[in-house]
């Protein structure tokens, strides 16, 4: 089952977890609000505007490389998120690993 929710960066420049609490996705796939004005970014917690960008209703999906149990999983806790502009965010679809 397709899970998603959408995630909005507050202060431009200052990186936020995609979720507070941990959720084991065998796949993830991320876009750029359609209204965003300016870039993304997506990565780990030293995402910073030197990575490479998602210009707005562009995607990226990321398939699971690491072991969780018995799944190979992305925990989207460790993922990280920044924005040129405040306010502006991702949409987010993932597959939960049960």
């Amino acid at each position: 089952m397709v899970n998603s929710f959408v995630k909005n960066v507050t202060t431009a420049g200052t990186a936020e977890r995609i979720s507070s609490t941990d959720i084991f996705v065998s796949s993830v796939t991320f876009r750029a609000k359609k209204g965003n004005t300016n870039d993304m970014y997506i990565g780990d917690s030293s995402v910073a505007d030197t990575y490479p960008d998602l210009d707005a209703n562009q995607t990226v999906t990321f398939e699971a490389p690491i072991v969780h149990g018995n799944h190979t999983a992305i925990n989207l806790r460790d993922v990280w998120v920044d924005a040129d502009t405040n306010g502006e965010g991702v949409d987010v679809w993932y597959v939960k690993v049960n």
